[in-house]
Formats: structure tokens, C-alpha cells, sequence
């Protein structure tokens, strides 16, 4: 009984094959088709079409080649270029793509594999180089970038990587120089940066420091000198110096502290000796110096006084000017 039914199911098995098989030895050109509904035909014919369906270019040569079950296309399409090379072999189930997508440059190298599933992109996609190497990696969901992303110099460093939400940046995105140190980082909120975003120099010491809020500018703003001490730093709000600012030489000590306000200079300022003396302070209102401006020596004595009105200086006396 036991041997009867395994006869059985092999003979149903066998059967199954050379219909198949069957169904695919048909072979017919692609100007012979039509379609409706979705649904592939043989012209004239009122059943779906079964077999292959083949293009040439002009010149006899190949041009596609695909495989029909019931009307659909299933298995592997395959598109040539004219001289002979392989340009895409796709992967389909039932009409839609389904498996992993490899693209040709003309010379029949990889340049890329795009995952499918069900129609849709998902999974990982690679970019590769002429040489073979993969030159950008991404996630990808419903078509879009969701998750990791990296991509590569020439040398096989990494260049660019974060992650992705929905085909937009989201978290931390970091840039790197080719000999591998970080060059920029900068936090994501739905492709707008939101966070703090830093630049560095190819020795990995930092140059820059930013704060963003929607897009925009808003925080502390910091430079920084080739030794890594704060060269200045300055509040900002809305892309706008707004709030305290403070500079310093290479060695670290003061040399200005003033105030914006709306971009520009408000209130008192003052300049300072590499030493730390006072040098300069004044006050300015929108921008331009207002009032008396005092200019010290660095021993601390008086070396002159500006009277400065409507942006005008007027030099009330000049006693002490020692020469440094």
C-alpha cells in the first residue's frame, strides 16, 4: 500500500515537472504578446500565454529574455546589452520582483544588487566599484532607506554612515577623512538636524561645535584653534548671534568678551593683552561703538579716551601712551 502511494506521488511529481517544462519550451517574440489585466497573451490567443518570451535588437542579438507561467512572469528576466554583456538579471515571482536585483555596467561588471521582496525593495542594497568593491550599503524598506547606511572611499574606509528613518536622516551621521579619523558628525531629528554637530581636522582634533534646533542654529557656538583650545564661543538663537561672546588667543587667555544682540554688537565690550590686562572698553548699541570707548596700556594706565557719537569718534586727550 505504502510503495503504492509513493508511486503515486511520484508519478504526480513527474507530471508536474514536464508541464513545466512544457509550458516553458514555448518560445515567442515580444511583439507577439499583449497584455491585459496584467495578465500576459498571445495574441489571438484566448488563454494566458506559457513559455518564453524573447526581444532582439536590430542586429539579431538578445536584448531580453523572460519566462511566462500562466500569464506571469516567473523566474529570472535577463536584459543584455547590444554587445552581447549582461545588463540586469532580476529575479520574479508572479509579476513582481522578488530576490536579489543584479545590475551590469557595459563591460559586465557588478555595479549594484537591489533586494526585493514581493515588489517592493527591502533589504540590503550594494553599490560596488569597478574594481569589485562595495562603494555604499544601505537598509532598505517599502523602497526606502530604513536603517544602516554606510558608503566607502576607494581605499575601503568608510566615508559616510548613520542611520535612516522613512529615506531621512535620523540619529547620528558621522563623516570621516580617507585616513579614517572622524571629519563631521551631526545628530538627525527626520532629516533636519537637531543636536549638537562637531568638525574635526585630519589629526581627529576639533574644529568646530554647533548646536541645531529644527535646522537651525541655536545654542553655543564654539571654534576651536589646531591645538584644541577654544579659539571663541558665542550664543546663538534662531541662526543669530544672540547672547555672550568670548574669543581667545592660541594660549588660551581672554582677548574679547562682548555681547550681541540680534547679530550685532550691544552693550559693553572689552579687549584684552595676550597677559590678560585690560587693553580695551567700550560700549556699543546696535552694532556701531557708543559712548566712551577707554584705551589702556598694559601696565594698566590710561592711554587714551574716544568719545564716540552716532558712530563717530571724538579723542578727548591721550596721556600715558607708552610705547609696547
Amino acid at each position: 500500500m505504502k510503495k503504492n502511494f509513493r508511486f503515486c506521488i511520484l508519478f504526480i511529481l513527474i507530471f508536474l515537472f514536464n508541464t513545466l517544462i512544457a509550458k516553458a519550451e514555448r518560445e515567442v517574440k515580444k511583439e507577439d504578446i499583449e497584455l491585459k489585466n496584467r495578465i500576459i497573451y498571445f495574441k489571438g490567443e484566448e488563454n494566458s500565454y506559457n513559455g518564453i518570451v524573447k526581444e532582439n535588437y536590430p542586429n539579431g542579438k538578445l536584448k531580453e529574455n523572460l519566462i511566462v507561467v500562466n500569464g506571469k512572469v516567473n523566474g529570472n528576466v535577463k536584459v543584455y546589452y547590444e554587445n552581447g554583456n549582461l545588463k540586469y538579471n532580476t529575479s520574479y515571482k508572479n509579476n513582481k520582483k522578488d530576490g536579489i536585483e543584479k545590475i551590469y555596467s557595459p563591460d559586465g561588471k557588478l555595479e549594484m544588487e537591489v533586494p526585493y521582496k514581493n515588489g517592493v525593495k527591502d533589504g540590503i542594497q550594494k553599490q560596488y566599484s569597478k574594481d569589485g568593491k562595495i562603494i555604499v550599503e544601505a537598509t532598505l524598506k517599502n523602497n526606502l532607506r530604513n536603517g544602516s547606511y554606510k558608503d566607502y572611499f576607494e581605499n575601503g574606509k568608510i566615508e559616510n554612515e548613520g542611520m535612516y528613518k522613512d529615506d531621512k536622516e535620523e540619529g547620528i551621521h558621522k563623516e570621516y577623512y580617507p585616513n579614517g579619523k572622524i571629519k563631521k558628525e551631526v545628530e538627525f531629528k527626520a532629516g533636519i538636524p537637531n543636536g549638537i554637530a562637531r568638525e574635526y581636522n585630519e589629526k581627529g582634533i576639533k574644529e568646530k561645535e554647533t548646536s541645531f534646533k529644527n535646522g537651525i542654529e541655536d545654542g553655543i557656538r564654539k571654534n576651536f584653534y589646531k591645538n584644541g583650545n577654544l579659539k571663541y564661543s558665542v550664543e546663538m538663537k534662531n541662526g543669530i548671534e544672540n547672547g555672550v561672546f568670548k574669543q581667545y588667543y592660541e594660549n588660551g587667555v581672554l582677548e574679547i568678551e562682548a555681547f550681541y544682540k540680534n547679530g550685532k554688537l550691544e552693550g559693553l565690550r572689552r579687549d584684552y593683552y595676550k597677559s590678560g590686562k585690560l587693553e580695551v572698553e567700550g560700549f556699543y548699541k546696535n552694532g556701531e561703538p557708543d559712548g566712551w570707548t577707554y584705551v589702556y596700556n598694559e601696565d594698566g594706565s590710561l592711554k587714551k579716551e574716544i568719545l564716540y557719537i552716532d558712530g563717530k569718534g571724538y579723542k578727548r586727550k591721550k596721556d600715558n601712551d607708552k610705547k609696547k
